[in-house]
């Protein structure tokens, strides 16, 4: 009778782990949009009638974006970009982007999201990786840089500096380190008040497994544009010896 009793509580034991594995890792459907977010994108995201959007939504909404490119037989493709921008940056009543551009860099994808507004310029992100979309953005992390602070401290007494702003910001490179890791490099440019272009870049790596799983953002050095010359009689580059940026 002992016997029986001990086999039906391991029975009981091993039921129970079954089961809370199951729950624990649901098996998700084809319909599943978790599914879905597991679709890499390709060069059908890029949706090029941005002159569309304009003329039937004149406040540039995400609902009225999706609603007019689906009206217009856009690419789903372009339309699982959309959502999923809005989605990664929590901000259904700002201006919408239309995805302007796709590159394949191999492990991951480069794509434009583009304002509608030409002031307001386009934005990168790396899709396909892990997670699937990741939104180009400098952040605060150059302020915690002390090469960073005093370029910008000396660029704002100068008059020659308003902000580091992803929406200006610039693909470099992409770079493959002995680990097997790959970086993908993007310029941010110190955006001055009255004159263009900038001078001084930003520039920020994004990293990435051999397994196409985002590791996080690593600071390099800034550059020095060349094109900038002797701004109110100063030339900043013997101010600050930095390498040129690459145009």
């Amino acid at each position: 009778m002992m016997s029986i009793k001990m086999n039906a509580k391991w029975c009981a034991i091993f039921c129970f782990a079954f089961w809370i594995s199951v729950v624990g890792n649901p098996v998700y459907s084809s319909t599943h949009p978790q599914k879905q977010l597991e679709k890499r994108f390709d060069s059908r995201v890029v949706w090029n009638h941005p002159g569309i959007l304009g003329a039937h939504c004149p406040g540039m909404q995400y609902s009225c974006y999706i609603h007019v490119m689906k009206q217009y037989h856009a690419n789903p493709e372009a339309i699982r970009f959309v959502r999923m921008e809005v989605s990664l940056n929590h901000s259904k009543s700002a201006p919408a982007l239309y995805p302007a551009s796709f590159k394949n860099l191999g492990r991951v994808g480069l794509a434009s999201g583009c304002f509608m507004s030409a002031d307001l310029g386009c934005v990168w992100f790396l899709l396909n990786g892990r997670p699937m979309m990741i939104s180009i953005s400098p952040g605060k992390i150059f302020d915690r840089n002390p090469l960073y602070k005093k370029i910008s401290s000396y660029l704002r007494s100068e008059k020659l500096f308003a902000a580091v702003e992803s929406n200006r910001a610039s693909f470099e490179k992409k770079e493959k380190l002995s680990t097997g890791k790959q970086l993908y490099i993007f310029q941010f440019p110190f955006m001055p008040f009255d004159c263009c272009p900038s001078p001084y870049s930003a520039r920020l790596g994004y990293l990435f497994s051999k397994g196409r799983r985002f590791i996080g953002r690593k600071m390099l050095s800034p550059c020095y544009n060349s094109k900038f010359r002797n701004i109110q009689g100063k030339n900043l580059r013997n101010v600050f010896h930095l390498s040129s940026c690459q145009p």
